[in-house]
């Protein structure tokens, strides 16, 4: 018992005697140096804000140019997607995995026996078939003007996606139209004038058609494919050729990148919520940061307003 006692206090003794060392009282002076430090909340926010200018730029960049001093082109009535060129039970679930993506972000979906204004298709020599009936004056492109056609046919991959606009007043509303100026006459726009943030007018999409060449579709899931559908239908967006210079995942670079999402990403998410989610004259760049605000929340599990 006696022998206990003297080897406890033999290593207590050691123990100070270590502590009180000219070594380790250095390193004990040091150590707040180089110890962990608690987030400075200001360099913290700092990040977040170069980080949201990165989502501007990017949710900016894949955005088709929005006609000059007009919004980005969304659709105001409730979506009604109809897919062909596939066995039935295919399209189907394409149509129900566009419809569940649109509600999840809150997108007005309309009943199952609507009348479409989403076309997904897909066809052998999609480019070719589509360029002939471009030449030959087809329904298909006839709301299109040469520019908006020449922009379908800029695109290098498999798909081929484009829509139909038209301008609205600030709720909505089809403009009036004076025929005394000329054969299709002026539109008459009675709102209040326009804000930086704001346009005087909204551009409504009334129908949206995305082609898929079917020798693409090899290694592509339905999801894959209904998620790119989606993204290219809902929005003005443009095909991610090169991913390796993207900042971020998108489904956009399905037929670009053997590694690409299997679904729609956070960016993807971020971007259709915040154009459907806010008021449908919003200037596109505003609309753009807001983009970026929605994926920082999205990101750090806080609540979008």
């Amino acid at each position: 018992m006696m022998k206990m006692h003297t080897l406890s206090a033999l290593a207590l003794s050691t123990a100070l005697f270590a502590l009180s060392s000219p070594a380790m009282a250095q390193n004990s002076q040091e150590a707040p140096a180089t110890a962990p430090q608690v987030s400075d909340p200001i360099v913290v926010e700092g990040v977040r804000e170069e980080r949201r200018k990165v989502i501007r730029k990017y949710a900016d960049t894949i955005t088709r140019r929005p006609r000059v001093d007009k919004p980005v082109e969304r659709f105001l009535q409730p979506l009604c997607p109809k897919v062909s060129g596939m066995k039935e039970a295919y399209a189907k679930v394409i149509e129900n995995r566009v419809r569940a993506n649109a509600q999840a972000v809150e997108i007005n979906v309309a009943e199952a026996d609507c009348k479409p204004n989403i076309y997904i298709m897909f066809l052998r020599n999609a480019d070719e078939e589509l360029r002939m009936a471009a030449k030959n004056d087809s329904e298909l492109f006839e709301s299109l003007l040469s520019y908006q056609k020449d922009r379908v046919f800029d695109e290098t991959g498999p798909v081929r996606a484009w829509n139909y606009a038209e301008v609205r007043d600030d709720r909505g509303r089809a403009l009036a139209y004076d025929t005394s100026k000329g054969s299709r006459g002026a539109a008459i726009n009675k709102t209040a004038a326009a804000t930086r943030l704001r346009s005087p007018v909204s551009m409504e999409t009334m129908a949206a058609i995305v082609v898929f060449d079917v020798s693409a579709l090899p290694g592509r899931s339905l999801n894959q494919l209904a998620d790119y559908a989606t993204m290219r239908v809902l929005a003005p967006v443009r095909e991610v050729s090169d991913p390796s210079g993207a900042p971020f995942d998108s489904i956009l670079s399905l037929f670009a990148d053997d590694f690409a999402p299997q679904e729609l990403t956070v960016f993807d998410r971020a971007y259709l919520q915040t154009l459907y989610n806010n008021p449908a004259t919003l200037n596109p760049l505003d609309l753009y940061a807001r983009v970026a605000t929605a994926m920082d929340k999205m990101e750090n599990n806080e609540t979008l307003d």
